[in-house]
């Protein structure tokens, strides 16, 4: 009786052991595994840091813009009204102009030249170009050098005269205003009378 009763004491003692010892076994595989988990706790840290590891290269967009001369003359009549023989008369005094504008991409040259004369007399050659009846200058102008000097209307672009010497392609100086001079021979006869002036350019 006494063998049996101790050899059952120690079943129980040993049952007893055992599972105390897989209490801290689980004890133990839980807190590993909580602990792998929660960084906080264990003491290790991941830190997120944004990536920069980009480049950037240039490109470059080239272009030519073509010279373009384009002359606009926004008033494109000079009218003189009513003269009597022996009148001399010029734009200054009626405060009528040719009015020539830069329309275009280049600075250049203002120049003009005669088609015809307006008069049919022979007096002095006044029926052809150049004479002294008819002239041309640069009344005024926003850029450039103008020649203020009244001249003779020349009769070809190969004697053209220089009225305006860059004149330039930028708003609010790109205009210029050109004035015409008559004197009216004394046996010219009675009628209307016109004549063409071509405004003529080049860049410089």
């Amino acid at each position: 009786m006494g063998l049996n009763y101790g050899s059952e004491m120690e079943k129980k003692a040993l049952m007893i052991l055992c599972a105390i010892l897989l209490c801290f076994l689980l004890i133990f595989i839980i807190l590993r595994v909580f602990l792998r988990s929660d960084p906080s706790i264990s003491g290790s840290s991941i830190t997120g840091f944004a990536v920069s590891n980009t480049t950037s290269e240039t490109g470059t967009v080239a272009f030519i813009v073509a010279g373009t001369i384009i002359i606009k003359l926004t008033d494109a009549n000079i009218t003189f009204g009513e003269l009597s023989i022996g009148d001399n008369v010029s734009s200054e005094a009626i405060n009528d102009f040719f009015v020539v504008r830069n329309d275009g991409s280049v600075d250049f040259n203002v120049y003009a030249y005669g088609i015809s004369s307006p008069f049919m007399s022979t007096l002095n050659n006044a029926s052809t170009l150049p004479n002294k009846y008819y002239s041309v200058h640069a009344n005024s102008t926003q850029s450039g050098i103008a020649n203020t000097t009244y001249v003779q209307v020349p009769a070809n672009i190969s004697t053209k005269v220089l009225l305006v010497q860059g004149l330039q392609k930028d708003n609010l100086v790109d205009v210029a205003k050109i004035g015409i001079q008559i004197v009216v021979p004394r046996d010219e006869g009675q009628g209307a009378k016109t004549a063409d002036l071509v405004v003529y350019v080049e860049t410089q």
